[in-house]
C-alpha cells in the first residue's frame, strides 16, 4: 500500500527524512516501486521533485533526504512505496504541473477507472498534460484545467466546498486519497469508501520529541529551525510520538502554514477546534457545516512588532572596548522590514 505525508509549517523549517529499508517493513516488497519527495525552496513559487521509482534501501537520493539540511520550506509532500504498474520516473510521484506562476503538486493512493480517468476532458489548446501514464497525473492537469477556466489562480480562489464537490465527483469512480498543494495550501482528501487511511496531527512547542516514525519513514525535527515551529501532518501511517486523529472516509481536510484551515465534516473539526487555544479559535456557530480555524494565519499576510533588549555587564571597568552590532533585522522571503528604530542608553561613538 502506498503511504502519503504531507507536512506544512508555520515558518520555513528543515526537517531530515529517513526512509526505513524495504526489507524490513514490507514483506513483499518487490511489488512496491519507489518514493518521491517534493517541496517549495525557500517558500518560494518553484517546487523541487526528486524521486527514485526503483525500490532499493539507501540510495544517494535517499541520504540526500537524510543528510541536506537546506531545504528551507512551509510545505513538504510525500509519496512512497506505491503500487504502479509502470516503474519509470514519469509514472512517479509527487507529480507537478505550473499554473498561475506556482507549481502545483499531487500525490495519490489509489485506483480510478481507466475508461473514466481517460475521458476527463482537457484543454484543447493543450496547456496542461500528463508527461506519463497514471490516472493522478491525468487528474492533476484536469484539476488544473477546472481552475483555470474559473478564473481561479490558487486554490482559495475556488471555495473549498467546490473543491471538494470536484474530489467526491472523481471518488465515484474509484479510491482516491489525495495530496493537492498550489504552493500555499494542503488539501488532503479521504477515500470516501475507507479505502487506506488518512490521520491528522498537528503539533505546537514545546513538541514531545525531535524523531517521529511509523515504521516506514523517520521525521528528524531537532534541526535548530524547527524547534520552535507549529506543524501540521496528515500520514497514511501516524507518526509517533503524536496525537493523532483519523480523517473521516469523504472529508477533506485543508492545511496552511501549520494550521487547519478547513474541515469538510464536523466531527473532525470540532476536534481540532477543541484544541486550538481560545485566543485563536474560530467563533463558528453551531451545527453541522464546515469549520474554519486559526483565522489570523489564514490572512494573507500578518504584521509582527518585536522589542528586544541587549544587556552588557562587566566585572572590571572597560577604558576601550569595540562591539559590532548589526542591529537592522535581515530580509528574509516572505518577510518584508516595514520599519526599525534603535536607542542606546549609554553615550558612546557610533558609526554606521
Amino acid at each position: 500500500m502506498s503511504q502519503l505525508l504531507a507536512l506544512s509549517f508555520d515558518a520555513d523549517s528543515c526537517p531530515s527524512i529517513h526512509l526505513e529499508p524495504w526489507t524490513r517493513t514490507v514483506k513483499h516488497h518487490r511489488e512496491m516501486t519507489g518514493w518521491g519527495f517534493a517541496w517549495y525552496p525557500n517558500s518560494a513559487a518553484a517546487a523541487m521533485v526528486i524521486k527514485d521509482p526503483i525500490p532499493t534501501g539507501d540510495t544517494p537520493l535517499s541520504t540526500f533526504l537524510r543528510d541536506w539540511d537546506r531545504f528551507q520550506s512551509t510545505i513538504f509532500l510525500c509519496h512512497m512505496r506505491g503500487a504502479a504498474k509502470r516503474t519509470t520516473h514519469r509514472d512517479t510521484h509527487p507529480f507537478s504541473q505550473t499554473y498561475a506562476g506556482y507549481d502545483w503538486l499531487l500525490a495519490h493512493n489509489g485506483d480510478l477507472d481507466p475508461d473514466f480517468v481517460n475521458a476527463l476532458p482537457l484543454s484543447a489548446d493543450g496547456v496542461f498534460l500528463p508527461m506519463g501514464r497514471t490516472d493522478s497525473e491525468r487528474v492533476l492537469c484536469w484539476l488544473l484545467d477546472q481552475c483555470r477556466a474559473l478564473g481561479a489562480r490558487r486554490l482559495a480562489d475556488l471555495g473549498w466546498d467546490t473543491l471538494n464537490a470536484w474530489l467526491r465527483e472523481l471518488n465515484q469512480h474509484g479510491t482516491l486519497n489525495l495530496l493537492l498543494s498550489d504552493g500555499r495550501d494542503v488539501v488532503a482528501y479521504r477515500d470516501a469508501t475507507g479505502f487506506a487511511s488518512l490521520h491528522l496531527c498537528r503539533r505546537q512547542p514545546p513538541h514531545e520529541g525531535a524523531r517521529m516514525s511509523n515504521g516506514v519513514l523517520e521525521l528528524n525535527l531537532d534541526h535548530a529551525l524547527d524547534a520552535n515551529r507549529t506543524l501540521a501532518l496528515v500520514a497514511s501511517t501516524p507518526l509517533e510520538p503524536g496525537e493523532w486523529h483519523a480523517i473521516p472516509p469523504g472529508d477533506m481536510v485543508v492545511l496552511r502554514r501549520g494550521a487547519v484551515v478547513f474541515t469538510s465534516g464536523p466531527d473532525l473539526g470540532q476536534t481540532i477546534a477543541a484544541r486550538v487555544p481560545p485566543a485563536t479559535a474560530a467563533s463558528t456557530p453551531r451545527g453541522r457545516g464546515p469549520r474554519v480555524f486559526d483565522p489570523t494565519i489564514v490572512a494573507e499576510s500578518r504584521v509582527l512588532r518585536v522589542s528586544h533588549d541587549t544587556v552588557y555587564r562587566y566585572e572590571q571597568p572597560v577604558t576601550h572596548s569595540t562591539h559590532v552590532l548589526r542591529l537592522k533585522p535581515s530580509h528574509a522571503p516572505g518577510q518584508d522590514l516595514l520599519a526599525f528604530g534603535l536607542d542606546v542608553s549609554v553615550n558612546s561613538q557610533a558609526r554606521d
